[in-house]
């Protein structure tokens, strides 16, 4: 993968970045193009996602960009993807925010157990 140096010149040398990305998803349900090209700017690319098989509640996939060039340098970004069947946004919304304020409680009190009774 090219990389800018610190001093470059942005204006001449990014025009010169360019990297072959290979897209992988993480779910069968989930679908990304196969390539993308990264250029000196930002790039947009669409995920699609089949709910045909999907059951009720949330999912999660992961989009990787892999360089082409050095696949052995593992993924270089990483895009989650968080589909949602049936369930309404207001729903959606509060269970969030009930896990958001009771989950962190929750930890400190199994740990707090553990350490007693360990």
């Amino acid at each position: 993968m090219s990389v800018l140096r610190q001093d470059a010149d942005t204006r001449t040398e990014r025009l010169a970045l360019e990297n072959k990305l290979r897209l992988e998803t993480t779910q069968p349900w989930a679908t990304a193009p196969r390539a993308l090209m990264l250029a000196g700017g930002a790039r947009t690319f669409e995920v699609e996602v089949d709910p045909t098989a999907l059951p009720e509640g949330l999912h999660y996939a992961e989009v990787y960009g892999t360089d082409t060039a050095a696949p052995q340098r593992g993924a270089l970004f990483r895009q989650a993807c968080t589909p949602e069947c049936g369930i309404s946004s207001q729903d959606i919304c509060a269970l969030l925010a009930w896990y958001a304020h009771r989950a962190p409680a929750e930890q400190d009190t199994d740990h707090g157990r553990q350490a007693a009774h360990g």
